[in-house]
């Protein structure tokens, strides 16, 4: 089976805004892989949220960079410059997948008007088939065994 992860969100303009939500585009095999990642993804918003709070102090917002400098997710764009000094959090994060890291962009989070609202891990629909009333018994049988 196969999982994702589920991005609520609130985006906008000057104007409005407005909630809205996306699958990001790694999917795990199992469901401990998908937690590791979302977990990840919560840390990386901790601490994004921390950075911003403390813009009024640059020497705690210079603290709170150097701390997710350290974090595994904290890698730059360019693999060759130094990932200590160089990584942003607008350069994302590359988050957890057994098969290695994958960049993801993180402007739900790190966006001017954008502010998450929550993520979470779901079965992957899209890969597990036929949503539809036209599912037959011997498929059912066939998958799932018959009991």
């Amino acid at each position: 089976m196969d999982y994702a992860i589920n991005v609520r969100y609130i985006t906008g303009d000057s104007f409005g805004s407005e909630e809205t939500e996306t699958l990001l585009s790694p999917v795990w095999d199992n469901q401990e892989d998908a937690y590791k990642a979302l977990f990840e993804l919560h840390e990386f918003n901790e601490y994004y949220m921390a950075f911003n709070n403390e813009r009024w102090t640059p020497s705690k917002q210079e603290k709170v960079l150097e701390l997710a400098r350290k974090r595994e997710w904290a890698v730059p764009y360019n693999s060759n410059v130094n990932k200590v000094l160089d990584w942003d959090f607008d350069d994302g994060m590359m988050i957890y997948h057994k098969s290695g890291r994958i960049r993801i962009c993180t402007n739900f989070i790190t966006g001017y008007f954008e502010t998450l609202v929550s993520a979470e891990v779901i079965i992957d629909m899209k890969k597990i088939g036929d949503w539809s009333s036209n599912i037959d018994l011997e498929r059912l049988e066939k998958k799932y065994g018959s009991h």
